[in-house]
């Protein structure tokens, strides 16, 4: 079984917490645990320092934001780049423990999701006089289906969509009159709808 994934913050928002959480876990006792060197632990304090300042200048001195920056990516990823080598270090350790991976931080399980109980969620619905455009959420899925009526009653399959937005550009039953159409989406893993369905969307439509 391979090695399970590192997480390691995207966010410069997030990256403060997680070094602070990091710090705190190994002076409570991991460090000793893994033999996390007083100079790495010195060095972490002084990256944490650093990094506070780094950010607080990059807000505040707006004029030179871009030098900032600059600088606080530079720092960053070296503080990124030093703590990665620290954590590949602890989980090659012979005395690693999962449970300690995530006090630390640098793992980040992802829930499953649940098939009987995933619902779609419609973000954007646009009108045109050419179509009508219906954004939604992916999520883990690999697509939707989009059922479809006239009278919010009877839903027939429409299409199916594997990336949002769906563009229905269907012309109008009557040439020139205005009808009202309904559609509600639902997940598909793989060729099979999984799921319930989304809410109804209703709007009104005049394409020739």
């Amino acid at each position: 079984m391979g090695k399970k994934r590192i997480f390691y913050p995207s966010q410069i928002g997030a990256t403060l917490p997680y070094l602070q959480n990091f710090k705190d876990k190994l002076t409570a006792g991991l460090a000793a645990k893994y033999s996390s060197t007083p100079a790495f632990q010195t060095q972490l304090a002084t990256w944490i320092t650093d990094s506070t300042a780094a950010i607080n200048k990059a807000v505040a001195d707006f004029e030179t934001f871009q030098q900032s920056t600059t600088l606080q990516n530079e720092l960053l990823f070296t503080v990124k780049d030093g703590l990665l080598k620290e954590i590949r270090r602890i989980q090659d350790h012979s005395a690693f423990d999962e449970a300690d991976a995530q006090a630390l931080g640098f793992r980040v399980e992802t829930p499953p999701v649940d098939y009987n109980t995933a619902k779609p969620v419609i973000t954007g619905v646009t009108v045109l006089s050419d179509q009508v455009i219906i954004d939604w959420l992916r999520r883990q899925m690999d697509g939707v289906v989009i059922l479809a009526s006239y009278d919010g009653v009877t839903y027939t399959e429409l299409a199916r969509d594997l990336r949002s937005p769906f563009e229905d550009k269907r012309k109008n039953v009557v040439p020139g009159k205005p009808e009202t159409r309904y559609y509600k989406l639902r997940y598909l893993k793989g060729d099979l709808p999984v799921g319930l369905e989304s809410d109804v969307i209703r709007v009104v439509a005049l394409i020739d």
